[in-house]
């Protein structure tokens, strides 16, 4: 599991987003940020929470709202989710060995993580 912490405005409240997240979830989310600010175009990750300490880094400049990127994101999150503690502590040293450009490596990454 992971949380999002997205926010449109400086100095307001993030809303979170906890993945993976249902459809229904995720247009809450996205209905909160619209009373925030109806310009979609300013949405930002403000802080990820997750037990895989440095994916903040890989994640925090993807445009969630783009629907694919969404996709993949709730797909990590299944993926974090099914692993061992172990596997997570390995999940952040294949992300900082590997050159890392986007959510499709860092899928590719989470991965690796069992071979």
């Amino acid at each position: 599991m992971m949380t999002l912490y997205l926010t449109r405005k400086v100095g307001t409240e993030p809303v979170p987003l906890s993945l993976p997240a249902t459809p229904a979830d995720i247009r809450n989310a996205f209905a909160e940020l619209d009373a925030i600010c109806p310009d979609p175009s300013a949405t930002e990750i403000y802080k990820v929470d997750s037990e895989v300490r440095n994916l903040s880094r890989y994640i925090c400049k993807v445009n969630v709202e783009d629907s694919e990127t969404l996709r993949k994101l709730n797909q990590l999150a299944e993926l974090l989710q099914s692993m061992s503690r172990e596997d997570q502590m390995k999940m952040e040293g294949v992300l900082d060995s590997n050159s890392i450009n986007g959510m499709d490596d860092i899928l590719n990454a989470a991965s690796m993580v069992k071979e």
